[in-house]
């Protein structure tokens, strides 16, 4: 009786482990808090891993961040995802737009926050295609 009181003492306490770990990692900071440069992201002056945010008014930027460099950005618009960034080199990546009921509005790649390529726009049940 007492070895699986203490096997499943055990199990509670590894698992409440991995949970404060999990949580532990998932850092969130103010985007104020972060230093860009050179599109490198750093946190006292070390390469920083996790998410930032920025709220301006009913708009929310979450960015994430692996090994000071910029993976994904999600921007919200009074709690509806509106655009999403995926960041393969600096300032170039994959952007899909959405309406507010999550419907993709658009999509296509981006450089220097500019369309780039071929762009999916979406349009009731009809796709049309916009070269940029």
């Amino acid at each position: 009786m007492n070895i699986l009181k203490v096997e499943e003492l055990r199990s509670i306490i590894i698992s409440l482990f991995l949970f404060i770990f999990i949580i532990g990692c998932n850092e969130t900071v103010l985007k104020s808090e972060l230093v860009i440069i050179n599109c490198n992201f750093f946190l006292d002056d070390q390469l920083y891993s996790g998410k930032y945010k920025l709220q301006k008014g009913d708009r929310l930027t979450i960015g994430v961040v692996k090994k000071g460099v910029l993976k994904k950005e999600d921007f919200f618009l009074n709690n509806n995802l509106i655009m999403r960034k995926k960041i393969s080199n600096c300032d170039e990546g994959y952007q899909t737009n959405f309406k507010e009921n999550g419907e993709i509005i658009s999509e296509g790649f981006f450089l220097s926050n500019k369309r780039t390529g071929l762009w999916k726009n979406y349009l009731k049940d009809s796709v049309y295609f916009v070269k940029y």
